[in-house]
């Protein structure tokens, strides 16, 4: 809210997908999805389709243009899609502590042992965003992709309890929650940033609560506006 009032705040934006790869491919070419392909569905299908190669968006335009372009991503879902294209550097890797030497086999061959492959959280992104600019941000152009509120939820106990339990059907209270703690990492991000920083905020799509439709269609399978009306505000 603090940001919104020294930004303009576009209030009808709407996002080009109810799924991040395809939205966020969008935020990055300028494209429509069956356009820039990343995620694209074939005769209603889902598929793995990355970015395509001819398309080029943002990112690669500022690298032509001497800027250094680089991303931190707290969703690591999205590059395997080929949404790194353009940038000299894409940080989406956690540092991960030791391995009990029984779960060895299992890591080394990819298997992800929960339903989520592991991903960064809010206040490390913001740390590794802040590390990339430096002292000297100038001359850097930098993406910065909090999933936390995305799914899977992931807060603490305090912040589920500073925005209050309800009663609301499930995932109401865990997104406020995880956008609570998006909320602060955002904050301390933005407080050291430059005045003369040009700053986008953006959300890629939203998420459908249980009242409505199960588990398995909480994003991604429809276009109604709890899904597609995002934030959008420059400054």
């Amino acid at each position: 809210d603090a940001f919104a009032e020294r930004a303009t705040h576009y209030t009808e934006a709407e996002s080009t997908s109810s799924w991040s790869v395809p939205a966020l491919g969008s935020l990055l070419t300028g494209r429509w999805p069956h356009h820039h392909g990343a995620g694209a569905r074939r005769a209603g299908v889902a598929t793995d389709a990355p970015l395509r190669a001819d398309v080029v968006g943002w990112p690669a335009i500022l690298g032509w243009n001497g800027y250094q372009v680089s991303a931190v991503s707290g969703d690591p879902t999205l590059a395997p899609y080929g949404l790194a294209a353009g940038f000299h550097r894409w940080d989406d890797a956690p540092e991960l502590g030791p391995v009990p030497w029984l779960l060895e086999p299992i890591v080394a061959g990819g298997i992800d042992l929960g339903r989520f492959p592991r991903a960064l959280g809010a206040d490390e992104v913001t740390d590794r965003a802040l590390a990339v600019l430096g002292a000297d941000p100038g001359g850097k152009a930098l993406l910065v992709v909090y999933g936390d509120a995305g799914g899977p939820f992931r807060h603490t106990d305090r912040e589920l309890a500073d925005v209050g339990l309800t009663t609301r059907p499930w995932p109401a209270d865990d997104h406020d929650a995880s956008l609570l703690r998006v909320d602060r990492a955002v904050g301390r991000l933005l407080e050291e940033l430059p005045k003369e920083a040009i700053v986008v905020v953006v959300g890629d799509r939203g998420v459908r609560g249980l009242e409505t439709r199960g588990p398995e269609q909480l994003w991604g399978h429809h276009l109604y506006p709890e899904l597609t009306r995002v934030p959008l505000l420059l400054r």
